[in-house]
């Protein structure tokens, strides 16, 4: 398993790695972490790991399932949530989802269904996400992503891999500023921003990207 572009959390990797190199990719996972922490990114990436047919390490990115994951078309990847409040991941959202998982994979060995923000989720919305989690089809693999499990039920991430997810040290963070941060940002920038987010590649991109917010928080 490869996991360019995203930082840190080592152990995380590690865990998923164990398992993807061996072939036993997880049926359902929750990646759980603050906002910033990478969580969507690891999300995507997993997904085009799971659509990938390249030989050796996935996601290969070069075969024709990683160029359409990474151009965001692939037919086998469906990402779906609310729009980012409380409650407003609708119980509608997670019967598409559910009619969408009984479809086989167009081109790619598995599909890969992304549920961003699941601790958004009406209570409903998560009962009707847990009766295909019981019993998943084969060909599927769900992907949450949340801030606290917390907020998850029980009965959820019984069924699901947790894989806890952190901001990285400032000195990652920097690092991964260098590909992720505009190409006219300066080394002094990034290191500035890494500091000031204490690591949190997210807030420092957003920093990043308002110079005066940069500079009032100095």
């Amino acid at each position: 398993m490869r996991f360019e572009g995203f930082a840190g959390n080592e152990a995380a990797k590690r865990h998923l790695a164990a398992d993807i190199d061996a072939g036993r990719f997880p049926h359902a996972l929750v990646l759980e972490g603050p906002q910033g922490s990478g969580r969507r990114t690891l999300a995507r990436l997993l997904a085009k790991a799971a659509v990938c047919q390249g030989a050796g390490d996935k996601p290969c990115g070069v075969c024709p399932g990683c160029v359409k994951a990474a151009a965001g078309g692939h037919p086998d990847i469906i990402e779906v949530g609310g729009d980012g409040s409380a409650r407003s991941f609708h119980i509608d959202a997670v019967r598409a989802v559910r009619e969408d998982a009984y479809v086989l994979p167009n081109e790619a060995p598995r599909r890969a269904i992304l549920l961003i923000g699941a601790h958004n989720m009406t209570e409903q919305a998560q009962n009707a996400l847990l009766k295909i989690i019981e019993e998943p089809p084969a060909q599927v693999v769900f992907i949450m992503t949340c801030n606290n499990r917390a907020r998850i039920l029980q009965t959820i991430l019984s069924r699901a891999a947790v894989i806890p997810i952190s901001v990285c040290t400032p000195q990652e963070c920097a690092k991964a500023l260098e590909t992720l941060a505009d190409a006219s940002v300066t080394a002094e920038q990034r290191e500035k921003a890494a500091h000031l987010s204490q690591g949190n590649i997210g807030k420092a991109l957003e920093l990043l990207r308002d110079e005066k917010k940069l500079q009032l928080a100095c």
